[in-house]
């Protein structure tokens, strides 16, 4: 299964997520295939991953915009398998995990309630846009890989410019999953998310995952956090020069 990242200029980290969520998938993933990632170069990456350059076409608080944007430029630009997974720089994985056997996960559906934040307010951008089309509105946004299909851009075509329309943008993989969904319906596993806030520490974040495969972080990871990833991932990998 080939595996997309998209990376945009704001680590608070010095791109040091990228480079354990790489090890990560060198040392516990089954059956990766190539690597692509699309946006800014860290500077850092091998022959062992395909980089697609492309600058951010929106500022920043339309993060979900660039991202969208982003998706769509690498298919275009590159030879991506027809399936793949969608990463983020911030996905470690801490098991094996068998990634041509990924679940589709969702979180139920999208939401009607903005909350006066951000991304939820893109959420529900999403929502109202996939219900104006008579699409259904599951909420695949997931701190963990997505599976994404390279047909979907075309199915979702006129959602996409709908979205890129809107003030903030639409969640991209609600987008091109639920569209996709419509015409090829796939099972789908409900799971709660996940995510590590600022302030939790390493033995918060073990009993958050004991029973996950993966892991994802806000802005700031914890030392303590830090130094067990890297721990636990001394070595470069394949991926990194």
């Amino acid at each position: 299964m080939d595996i997309l990242y998209v990376l945009g200029r704001h680590s608070k980290w010095e791109n040091n997520e990228l480079r354990l969520s790489l090890r990560s998938i060198e040392k516990f993933g089954k059956n990766v295939g190539r690597v692509f990632l699309v946006g800014h170069d860290p500077m850092f990456l091998s022959e062992y991953v395909t980089y697609i350059p492309h600058k951010d076409k929106y500022n920043k608080v339309c993060k979900q915009k660039n991202i969208l944007d982003a998706i769509c430029y690498a298919v275009e630009h590159s030879d991506i398998g027809e399936e793949f997974l969608l990463s983020s720089d911030d996905h470690i994985y801490l098991k094996e995990t068998d990634f041509d056997n990924y679940p589709f996960f969702c979180k139920g559906m999208l939401p009607t309630d903005s909350k006066h934040k951000l991304y939820r307010k893109t959420l529900c951008d999403t929502r109202n846009i996939l219900i104006k089309n008579g699409l259904p509105f599951y909420n695949f946004s997931q701190h963990g890989n997505t599976h994404l299909f390279r047909r979907a851009i075309d199915i979702a075509k006129n959602l996409i410019e709908m979205a890129s329309n809107t003030r903030f943008g639409c969640e991209p993989t609600c987008i091109l999953l639920n569209a996709f969904y419509a015409q090829n319906a796939f099972d789908i596993t409900k799971r709660s998310d996940l995510k590590i806030s600022n302030d939790e520490d390493l033995n918060s974040m073990l009993a958050k995952t004991k029973d996950r495969e993966v892991v994802s972080f806000n802005d700031y990871i914890h030392d303590s956090i830090k130094d067990y990833l890297f721990n636990l991932f001394p070595l470069k990998s394949k991926y990194e020069i």
